[in-house]
């Protein structure tokens, strides 16, 4: 159950070595492969965070700063502020600003709610909470002399409690904006008994309803490379439909992480059997309409999912209208 408090304020910390309090929020200009993300986590119980900022032009790199090791003093609240990147709460699940700022960059994200919270409900898995929710995005700052300026989409997370990434056998996170204000989040995890357990929502007309059926096709840039392609079916619990016909790669950030210790992540993948993409997709739907947005993938080599269909019952996400005005 998510709490009124749950957005803006820190949680209380676990015993878990691995326990993190992370933020994390992507964003695109849907008229352009103009792309990014920032995501960032504090582990005050390991001394260290994760903090990474990419801000890409399809292939081309603009901003890739990355460091799965950002020093944390254990006896430290867990940090909105880590390395050259902060969150801020400007209004509690309406609005949020993300900044991040070296010598020759400076960006600014101003992200404004469009539907409605979606909590994972996934406790009975993992000792942890998870909930997010898509909106609308202004972006502007400069990068070495460009200047950069759009309006666009994004989706905004918040997650507490332990996270450990390298026993995820398979797992894949999907979020795609529209130009017509249509948003899907998906979220698929292949439990210990082989069932592809489904989270997510449809975001269309202003609102929001939960997943009941999710059908993926995906081929990998090769068996330790990011989702190349694919398409997805999504189909929400009053039978609204949203078809994604291809989605393209456009540019990606991989880890590797121990099979056992997966708090410990590494941007080094060629010795380890687990692994983690942030991929940047450019999403066809089948009506020709274009938009952009991430898949995020966790798995160990050998174990990628070319086909897969998640279905309901039961749903396990649960909606929330914090932050929403009607």
């Amino acid at each position: 159950m998510l709490l009124e408090s749950d957005d803006a304020n820190a949680h209380e910390r676990g015993p878990e070595h691995d326990w993190r309090e992370s933020y994390y929020c992507n964003f695109c200009d849907p008229h352009s492969d103009l792309c990014g993300v920032a995501w960032q986590g504090a582990r005050p119980n390991a001394g260290h965070g994760e903090a990474v900022f990419v801000l890409c032009d399809g292939a081309s790199n603009l901003i890739r700063s990355v460091d799965p090791h950002v020093p944390i003093a254990p006896s430290a609240d867990p940090a909105r502020k880590i390395g050259s990147q902060e969150f801020v709460c400007v209004e509690s699940w309406r609005r949020w600003d993300v900044r991040f700022e070296q010598p020759e960059a400076k960006i600014e994200v101003n992200w404004t709610q469009m539907s409605d919270v979606c909590d994972w409900d996934w406790e009975d898995l993992t000792n942890s909470k998870h909930f997010q929710a898509a909106g609308t995005v202004k972006v502007s700052g400069h990068v070495a002399g460009r200047r950069i300026a759009f309006n666009g989409y994004g989706e905004r997370d918040r997650a507490w409690g332990a996270r450990n990434y390298g026993p995820l056998k398979y797992s894949v996170f999907m979020t795609a904006q529209f130009p017509d204000d249509v948003a899907v989040h998906a979220f698929v995890l292949r439990d210990a008994e082989g069932v592809f357990r489904l989270f997510g929502y449809i975001h269309r007309e202003g609102t929001t309803r939960g997943l009941a059926r999710c059908e993926v096709t995906v081929k990998y840039a090769g068996e330790r490379g990011p989702p190349s392609s694919g398409s997805y079916l999504l189909i929400d619990d009053i039978g609204r439909r949203v078809e994604i016909e291809n989605f393209a790669l456009l540019n990606h950030v991989g880890f590797g992480a121990a099979d056992s210790d997966g708090s410990q992540l590494s941007s080094d993948l060629s010795g380890t059997r687990s692994l983690m993409f942030l991929t940047f997709q450019r999403f066809t739907r089948r009506d020709g309409v274009q938009g952009r947005g991430m898949i995020d993938l966790n798995c160990w080599v050998g174990q990628q999912e070319a086909h897969f269909v998640s279905a309901a019952p039961p749903i396990y996400s649960t909606l929330y209208p914090f932050g929403r005005r009607r």
